[in-house]
């Protein structure tokens, strides 16, 4: 059997190919969500979604305040290993 990738341009294109499907003319290896334009690179399957807005329910979460705090720290720690790199080595360039 040979697999294409298609792009459904027509809403009512969804129910079409389901009742391909449900006759078994077809089979939808890796469904995707339509229109989820905002999310970079290969679209996203139904379940990972599913899946990320569970762990996006769970977790924890931050204030602005501890997340600029975090922040400040790990930037402070890149900034002495840089300045301790740039010691060990004084031919090299550090570019901050």
């Amino acid at each position: 059997m040979a697999g294409i990738g298609i792009q459904v341009m027509n809403p009512g294109g969804w129910e079409k190919l389901h009742a391909m499907v449900k006759s078994h003319e077809i089979d939808i290896l890796n469904p995707t969500l339509p229109d989820n334009a905002g999310l970079p690179g290969v679209p996203m399957s139904v379940d990972d979604f599913e899946n990320w807005l569970v762990t996006a329910e769970n977790s924890d979460t931050l204030t602005l305040q501890q997340a600029q705090e975090k922040w400040n720290l790990r930037f402070h720690t890149i900034q002495q290993n840089l300045k301790n790199h740039s010691s060990d080595s004084p031919n090299s360039l550090i570019y901050a």
